[in-house]
């Protein structure tokens, strides 16, 4: 009788400890799959974030060679080849072309008010592919513009490269140094574009929720901009909305409460909340588990 109630006993005990294990089995794989659901978006955004640094949005990466209409292009600069005040029939150099978006003066006009410079850009209908024939300290361009649906030539006989509009196209490492001295060569944005009537080209720049605007001027002496001066956004814009806002006058209209500061351009705000959403998981992980570790107790 003793040995069998001992045996019992022993019993007992084993399925008493089974249990146990069992039950800290299934703790332990839920606590597992609850860190591992709080850790992902910390160990997932790193690698996002790196790529998204090695892609940048930067009109120096498009090429020619690359765009949906090169074919039509290349038909086009066919026909221009032979214009002996370009190129005196050789070969253009397509590795040189730029693609620079044009604005209106009014829809530029318009986004600077409205602080939508970005989306203005992006939803562009005209643009032009610029290829430079450089000689020396000059330099002229032929030119193939997309405007209503449709492409057309035009050609730039030879100028100085400095100080001109086009500065930035003829001589592209002008853009990089300015870049690397306002320590922006690493920007997440770069466009290139031009606003009509005001003989200005501009590269807009983007870096960590801060924009930028370096104009390339054609007629320094009607420009309210210096050419080649890498500008804080709001001091261009406030410097340009005084020279052309509200065109009908002339006089600027400048609300100076909304700045670029207060707009999120590079989506911070969203990697806030998404630290945000990941911390209030974890917390919602160390409360699950410490009620359970007393329910167990």
């Amino acid at each position: 009788m003793k040995a069998t109630k001992v045996i019992k006993a022993v019993r007992a005990v084993k399925a008493k400890n089974t249990g146990k294990q069992k039950a800290r089995r299934r703790l332990t794989t839920r606590v597992t799959g609850l860190l591992l659901a709080a850790l992902a978006p910390a160990l997932l955004l790193p690698g996002a974030a790196v790529s998204a640094q090695e892609l940048p949005d930067d009109y120096r990466r498009d090429t020619l060679e690359l765009s949906e209409n090169y074919v039509e292009i290349l038909q086009i600069l066919g026909e221009m080849n032979g214009n002996i005040a370009l190129n005196n029939g050789d070969p253009f150099p397509l590795d040189a072309a730029v693609k620079e978006i044009a604005l209106h003066k009014a829809d530029f006009i318009a986004a600077l008010e409205n602080n939508t410079l970005r989306s203005a850009i992006e939803s562009f209908d005209r643009y032009s592919w610029h290829i430079p024939i450089v000689e020396g300290d000059y330099f002229s361009m032929a030119t193939v513009s997309y405007v209503g649906g449709d492409f057309g030539p035009s050609t730039m006989e030879k100028q100085l490269i400095e100080n001109c509009q086009y500065e930035y196209i003829a001589r592209p490492q002008v853009v990089q140094q300015l870049l690397e001295e306002h320590n922006l060569a690493d920007a997440e944005y770069i466009q290139a574009f031009k606003a009509f009537n005001i003989y200005t080209s501009f590269i807009y720049v983007e870096k960590q929720g801060r924009a930028y605007l370096i104009p390339f001027v054609e007629r320094q002496d009607f420009s309210p901009v210096v050419h080649k001066q890498v500008y804080p956004y709001e001091q261009a814009r406030e410097l340009l909305l005084a020279a052309y806002g509200n065109a009908s006058n002339g006089t600027a209209s400048i609300d100076t409460a909304k700045t670029l500061e207060t707009v999120d351009i590079s989506g911070s705000g969203a990697t806030a909340l998404f630290w945000c959403g990941s911390a209030c998981i974890l917390a919602a992980c160390v409360l699950t588990i410490t009620r359970l570790l007393r329910r167990r107790g």
